[in-house]
């Protein structure tokens, strides 16, 4: 081979690996540039949906004060119920003892009365049984 030839062949070869250096270089300039390009555009879609999330942020904010007042309410009603069943409890009990009191006055009365007969009295020893409810019958009416 001549030396020329040969010069041209390397000649060649250079030329055709600074190309593909060139051809390389811009592809990544490209690549660069449409990524940039692409960050930008989500870039401004994230701040288009940064409203979104603060609108959303603050339903939930709200959504969680109502949870805690409806909360707040109900500890409230369930205290007031609370204290409704205690009162009711203490005039249960209280109506009991006056029911007592009451049933122990017929019984003494009973005892004491000389128009009341051993017979007339009911199981507690009043005309009245145990219930308080009437249990001698009227000899002129019948049931049946």
């Amino acid at each position: 081979m001549e030396t020329t030839t040969t010069v041209w062949i390397v000649v060649a070869v250079i030329a055709v690996l600074i190309l593909v250096a060139i051809l390389g270089v811009m592809m990544s300039r490209k690549k660069q540039e449409q990524n940039r390009t692409r960050a930008g555009e989500l870039r401004e879609q994230a701040a288009a949906q940064t409203t979104g999330v603060q609108q959303r942020e603050a339903g939930a904010r709200e959504t969680e004060a109502q949870a805690r007042q409806a909360q707040a309410e109900a500890d409230q009603k369930a205290a007031q119920a609370e204290r409704l069943e205690a009162h009711a409890s203490d005039k249960r009990s209280t109506a009991a003892t006056y029911r007592e009191d009451r049933d122990d006055n017929l019984r003494r009365a009973d005892e004491v009365d000389p128009d009341t007969s051993n017979r007339d009295r009911g199981a507690k020893g009043h005309p009245n049984g145990a219930d308080g409810s009437d249990t001698h019958t009227d000899p002129g009416s019948h049931r049946g």
